[in-house]
């Protein structure tokens, strides 16, 4: 079982629940994905910036698609991206509308 850990982002504990539900380890996770092992750990922490490339990559590891994907782009958002995409009077339900804003995707 995983240890508990307070400093998880949102993103590091979607990150973690998927190496558990595809059965592997942290070093196997971060082969899947390109990445050294500290990376992992940095991004699961929020010491290291999200990129649209690592995203990608995460993406292509795990072959999301639909909801799952979704999913994967949501845990990532911050108050912050929530607040912007406020202030756009959209249709949309709000997360997407972030997700757009900050990647330039639309979902």
């Amino acid at each position: 079982m995983a240890r508990p850990n307070l400093e998880r982002t949102n993103f590091g504990q979607w990150l973690e629940n998927k190496r558990l539900a595809e059965n592997e380890s942290v070093d196997d996770q971060a082969n899947r994905i390109g990445i050294h092992i500290t990376s992992i750990s940095q991004y699961s922490r929020g010491k290291r910036p999200l990129s649209i490339n690592f995203l990608r990559k995460v993406v292509k590891a795990y072959n999301l698609q639909g909801e799952e994907e979704k999913d994967m782009y949501k845990s990532t958002l911050t108050a912050e991206d929530i607040e912007n995409a406020k202030k756009l009077q959209s249709n949309m339900p709000l997360e997407d509308v972030a997700v757009q804003i900050k990647y330039g995707l639309s979902l």
